[in-house]
């Protein structure tokens, strides 16, 4: 009876095999360590930025409370590159955005949801990460009588 041998690869074969799955597949073993080392150093959901500083300022302009300014202002950190906007919030009646103000960028976009104000800042700049910037902003809320 003669036995049918399979044949051992040589080391050759086997570096040769491992490097061609490897080329053919290296994006996708990329993204698989990438996702494992994001779910265990947390980095996977840090966010563009992170909060340095954060100031807020509510000054009452009249004495009934009425007419009032915001300021806010907030030093960030940018955790990822090419970051070009910025999100603010803004609540309260009439014309917010007529005395709206802020710095760096302008404004690019809003649009209210429920009784919150979402506005879009555009940068004009892109920022790279581990760039740290302060921005201002200032708005003028009313309250009806």
């Amino acid at each position: 009876m003669s036995s049918a041998l399979t044949p051992i690869p040589s080391p050759t074969n086997l570096i040769s095999l491992f490097t061609s799955v490897l080329l053919r597949e290296w994006q996708s073993i990329f993204d698989i360590v990438y996702r494992l080392y994001a779910f265990l150093t947390g980095e996977g959901n840090r966010g563009m930025y992170e909060i340095l500083d954060y100031e807020t300022t509510l000054e009452l302009v009249d004495p009934h409370g009425h007419l009032a300014h915001f300021y806010k202002r907030q030093k960030v950190r940018f955790l990822q590159d090419n970051i070009i906007s910025f999100q603010d919030y803004a609540w309260g009646e009439g014309d917010l955005f007529s005395e709206y103000r802020c710095s760096p960028g302008v404004v690019a976009d809003r649009y209210q949801q429920g009784d919150r104000w979402n506005i879009l800042i555009s940068l004009r700049v892109s920022n790279r990460a581990r760039v740290c910037t302060t921005h201002s902003r200032q708005y003028v809320p009313r309250v009806r009588a």
